[in-house]
């Protein structure tokens, strides 16, 4: 994130080649972004406050992501004058980097690719865990294929055509456990996997799902959403 376009077409190009990037100039489309997709590492730049006055919106942005399960733990690389950075951004947020202005090339690739390969050292599949009857269970998100509300319960459909039966919680609490940017809303109380979806018809609010999953329901309210997913290359 960051607001002079200039110097956000400069950081994307020092980026892409490694990585999917999302190139935003101000807060509100980042924090949009930050929920829809799943963000591996960000990059923000950004000035810090004085004495008295509100935190400017970049750690705004930076404080509400952190409140997201998701993302507490996520890398979090400053852009800023150093010699101005306030130990809030480490005691509060968990800055993982600073980069000092002006931008070096050199330096900010090599922070960059050493923050990819910690990444990769820590990926793995990710689980996500369901409390059921007491007991936590957890589930690798590549074999959900989607999850429906229906009060007062939470059906998570798997691969292996089972289903588990879960106690209610809100869909915004479930969207936070999914780590994985393949998970979609489609519905004001479904979710469902991309992975697993054939095809699309917003005539009759339809989705139909590869093989033997049969096919969900959309909401009305998703339709311009979802069709902008669909016109992009899955």
């Amino acid at each position: 994130m960051e607001e002079d376009a200039d110097t956000l077409i400069s950081l994307k190009s020092m980026i892409e080649e490694k990585a999917e990037v999302y190139a935003l100039t101000d807060a509100q489309r980042a924090y949009k972004c930050a929920v829809k997709n799943f963000i591996d590492l960000f990059i923000v730049d950004t000035a810090f406050e004085k004495e008295g006055e509100e935190l400017p919106p970049e750690l705004v942005f930076v404080d509400k992501i952190r409140d997201m399960e998701r993302y507490c733990r996520t890398p979090i690389l400053f852009i800023t004058d150093i010699r101005k950075s306030k130990l809030y951004t480490y005691e509060k947020l968990n800055c993982y980097k600073m980069i000092g202005k002006p931008v070096q090339e050199e330096q900010f690739k090599q922070v960059l690719e050493d923050s990819l390969r910690a990444l990769r050292y820590n990926g793995s599949v990710n689980k996500v865990f369901f409390r059921r009857f007491g007991v936590m269970h957890w589930v690798p998100e590549e074999e959900i294929v989607y999850i429906i509300i229906k009060k007062p319960k939470v059906f998570v459909h798997l691969k292996d055509e089972r289903t588990l039966n879960l106690s209610y919680m809100p869909i915004q609490q479930i969207r936070e456990k999914l780590k994985g940017e393949k998970f979609i809303q489609c519905k004001r109380n479904t979710i469902v996997n991309r992975d697993y979806i054939q095809n699309y018809d917003p005539v009759h609010h339809k989705m139909q799902l590869i093989k033997k999953y049969g096919e969900i329901e959309t909401g009305v309210t998703y339709s311009e959403y979802l069709e902008e997913l669909f016109r992009q290359d899955w």
